[in-house]
C-alpha cells in the first residue's frame, strides 16, 4: 500500500542550481536513478523525470497518481515532489536550468504544447492529481532510452552546446506526445483556455470571452475549470499574471511600469498591491 501522504522527517529539502551546474553552457544534466524512492523535496530548475521502469507513486503538492514505465512528469522550480515504491524504481532525470529556458526562449516559443507541457500539465496534476497521460512507454520507450544515453554521454564529454540542441530535440519529441494526449482527453477546453490565458497577460481577459473559446456556458466553464486547477479563471488570471511579474522583475531589468503592461495590469500601483 502506498501512503497517502510523502512527509519528510525534517524541513523540505531544497536542492540549488550550483549543485548540478557548472561551466559555461551547462545548463542541462541528465542521469538515472536507480531504485528511487526519494521524500519531498524541490529545486531551483526544472525536471523532466522519465520512469524507466518498475512502479510506483508520484507525490506532487497536496496530491499523488500512479507512477510506471513509460510516464513522464515535469516539476517547475519550487514545487515540492516525491516517489514512493514498494518495489524496485527506475526514474531518467533531465534536469534543465532556467538559463537554458532564457537562452533559447524564442525557440521553445515556437514549439507547439510547450506551454503545456512545462507549465499547465504540471498544475493541473498538482492542483487535481489528474494526469494527461503522457507516457513514452513499450514499444517507444526504447529510442527514447537511447536519447536519453545519448545526452548522458555528451555531457560526460563536455560538449555543453551539442547537448543544449539534443534536449530541445528531444523537448519536441515530449511536446508532440502530449498535444497527441490532450487531443483524446476530457481535459482539452480546459488546457485550451489556460494556454489562451498564458499566451494573452497582456490583454483584456473576460470570462465571457474564455467560455466562447471553450465552447460552453460561464457556470460550465468555472465548474470544470476550478475542479482541474482548484481555482476559477478569474483566479488563474490573476495568479498568472502575478508570478509572470514576479518572474519579471526577478530577471529581467524591464522598467515596472512595462513589466505591468506585459502582464495585463492597469498600472504598477495595480501590479505592486498583490506582489
Amino acid at each position: 500500500m502506498f501512503p497517502e501522504r510523502l512527509e519528510n522527517d525534517t524541513e523540505q529539502i531544497y536542492f540549488s542550481e550550483d549543485e548540478y551546474f557548472c561551466g559555461n553552457f551547462n545548463y542541462i544534466h541528465t542521469y538515472l536513478h536507480t531504485n528511487y524512492k526519494y521524500k519531498m523535496h524541490a529545486h531551483q530548475f526544472y525536471e523532466i523525470n522519465i520512469v524507466a521502469s518498475g512502479k510506483g507513486r508520484h507525490y506532487i503538492e497536496d496530491t499523488s497518481l500512479d507512477a510506471e514505465m513509460g510516464d513522464v512528469f515535469v516539476i517547475p522550480p519550487g514545487v515540492s515532489h516525491g516517489y514512493y515504491s514498494e518495489g524496485e524504481l527506475d526514474i531518467y532525470h533531465v534536469l534543465i536550468k532556467k538559463d537554458f529556458l532564457a537562452r533559447y526562449a524564442e525557440e521553445l516559443a515556437e514549439i507547439e504544447g510547450f506551454e503545456i507541457l512545462f507549465n499547465i500539465e504540471p498544475e493541473i496534476r498538482r492542483s487535481s492529481g489528474k494526469a494527461l497521460n503522457l507516457n513514452v512507454g513499450s514499444p517507444d520507450f526504447v529510442s527514447f532510452k537511447a536519447e536519453l544515453e545519448r545526452m548522458k554521454n555528451i555531457e560526460a564529454s563536455g560538449r555543453f552546446v551539442y547537448l543544449n540542441a539534443l534536449t530541445i530535440v528531444f523537448i519536441c519529441r515530449l511536446c508532440r506526445r502530449i498535444c497527441g494526449s490532450i487531443s483524446e482527453s476530457c481535459e482539452k477546453e480546459i488546457v485550451g483556455v489556460m494556454e489562451y490565458i498564458r499566451n494573452n497577460l497582456d490583454r483584456k481577459l473576460s470570462l465571457s470571452e474564455l467560455s466562447s473559446r471553450a465552447h460552453m456556458s460561464t457556470a460550465t466553464l468555472n465548474r470544470r475549470f476550478r475542479s482541474s486547477v482548484g481555482m476559477s479563471p478569474i483566479e488563474y488570471i490573476l495568479s498568472c499574471r502575478v508570478a509572470r511579474a514576479k518572474e519579471l522583475i526577478s530577471e529581467s531589468n524591464i522598467r515596472r511600469t512595462d513589466i505591468a503592461q506585459i502582464c495585463g495590469f492597469y498600472d504598477v500601483a495595480h501590479m505592486n498591491k498583490y506582489l
